[in-house]
Order: structure tokens, then sequence, then C-alpha cells
């Protein structure tokens, strides 16, 4: 499996006031919104529609066992930081934390066929915070928004490893935030409410 096989070119935007660019997040949301709901859809075992009873019985088995974990308290703040700065609470449409994004993204990654992945962004959330401390003496969390906002800038439009974990992060947050609410993320429909979507209720077993 190539850990990032699927990176998804971010939306920029001109900044009037630097020569660079600036990650349009809501821009960005509406461009990858049907990408997520899609990708939510192609899980085998996790439709929207159970097609019958035998169907949701599985998936309510699955999803009904208490969920396992992939990070640490460490790592876990970090990814909560930086999900939160890719959808921050400010503006329309829900933030990670509202959705629960990084519930999705912990859960998802606990899981044995996708160690390789886990390993990836563990070592990138290391790295961020690293970085973050060589720029700003503390962890990526202490950082304030803009501090926080710009060092992802830096990651998200330089070519290099730091891009692929940036672009990997944003994968994970949107499908924490539109896939099924089944598998930890898209708390209360939020993000399906943004999209428009009404997904079909589950038949019961």
């Amino acid at each position: 499996m190539e850990v990032f096989e699927e990176a998804i070119e971010p939306a920029v935007t001109s900044d009037p006031s630097s020569d660079g660019t600036k990650v349009d997040r809501r821009r960005l949301l509406e461009q990858l919104v049907l990408f997520s709901l899609l990708a939510s859809c192609r899980k085998p075992a996790t439709q929207l529609a159970a097609p019958d009873a035998t169907v949701s019985a599985t998936v309510s088995s699955e999803v009904s066992a208490a969920p396992t974990h992939a990070f640490a308290p460490f790592h876990r703040e970090t990814l909560d930081a930086i999900a939160n700065r890719i959808l921050p609470p400010e503006g329309r449409g829900p933030s990670a934390a509202q959705a629960r994004a990084t519930e999705f993204i912990d859960r998802e990654l606990s899981k044995p066929e996708l160690s390789e992945l886990k390993r990836a962004v563990q070592g990138g959330l290391l790295a961020l915070d690293r970085r973050a401390a060589a720029q700003g003496g503390r962890r990526f969390k202490d950082l304030t928004p803009s501090e926080q906002d710009e060092l992802f800038q830096q990651l998200i439009t330089t070519p290099g490893q730091g891009q692929e974990f940036a672009r990997l992060l944003v994968k994970l947050v949107l499908e924490g935030t539109f896939g099924d609410p089944a598998y930890g993320g898209n708390a209360g429909n939020v993000g399906f409410e943004l999209a428009g979507y009404a997904p079909p209720k589950r038949a019961k077993p």
C-alpha cells in the first residue's frame, strides 16, 4: 500500500498581503466534499444504505464493538490541533472538532491492515512538533492559530515529505468529517448537513 498514493492537490488562492499563497480551507472543503462522500461509500462493509438485514447486522456488529485507538495522548493532541486548522471553528460549516474527525482517524488507523499508514502519520506528527519547536520554541498545539496556519502553509506549499503528510491529513480529516458517522466521525451528521446530503436510513436487523 502506497501511503500517499492518492494525495490531493490543495486549493490555494493568492494572498494580496504576501508574495506567496495561502490555503483557502473552505474552498478546499467544497472541492473535496464529494470525494469524501464517495470514499466513505467505497468501504466494503460500510454502505450508507444497507441492502438487507444481513449486511445491516454485519455493519452494526462491526461498529458496536469497543473502538481501539492508534495514537497515544501525545500524538492525539497534535492531531487535534492540526485538524482544527484544516477545518477551524470559524466561518460556515463544521470544524474538525465538531465533526469528531480525529476520532475517526484514531479508530481507523488502529486497524492492523493500516499499520503502515499509522506509522507514517505518527512520524509526521512528531516531525510537525519538532518543526514547531524549532521555529517557535513550543509544540504545535501550543502555537497561536496564526502560527499554526503559517506552519501548515509551509508544509502544504513546499514539495517534499512534509507536503505529502499535509495532503494526507487533509484527506483524512475530510473523510472523518463527511464519512459514515458509524465510524466515529461526522458527529450528528454535521458533514452531511453541510453537503446537503440526506443519507438513507439503515435497515434494522
